[in-house]
């Protein structure tokens, strides 16, 4: 089998990122920013032999670090917002649920569960 050598280009990469970070708000039930160093560092590691299989990975273990605290606290009513800077730097905070959340979740109650 020849696996050929053809790299995505940035605009793909970063699509795959954006995708990814969508998913995994969608699933966890929260707000979820990235900032340009954690983007980079994607960015990079997408360039290596594993191409973007470990974007999944690699975000999602970010941001279960970032809301670890987050889900002892659970608090009604809010939503949880989550900003991932870096691999190293993260931070989370609960902002009230608007209308837009309810529908949101009335939607996405298709096919996930949601809490409002």
């Amino acid at each position: 089998m020849t696996v050929g050598d053809n790299r995505l280009g940035l605009k793909a990469i970063h699509r795959i990122i954006d995708l990814t970070r969508q998913n995994i708000a969608v699933e966890l039930d929260c707000d979820l920013t990235l900032g340009e160093p954690i983007k980079e560092e994607l960015t990079t590691a997408a360039n290596t032999e594993f191409g973007c299989r470990l974007i999944d990975s690699r975000l999602r273990n970010v941001v279960l670090r970032a809301i670890r605290p987050a889900l002892s606290e659970e608090i009604p009513d809010k939503k949880l917002v989550v900003h991932i800077e870096s691999e190293d730097e993260m931070r989370y905070a609960w902002r009230d649920v608007t209308e837009i959340d309810i529908d949101d979740c009335m939607i996405a109650s298709i096919s996930y569960d949601c809490d409002y």
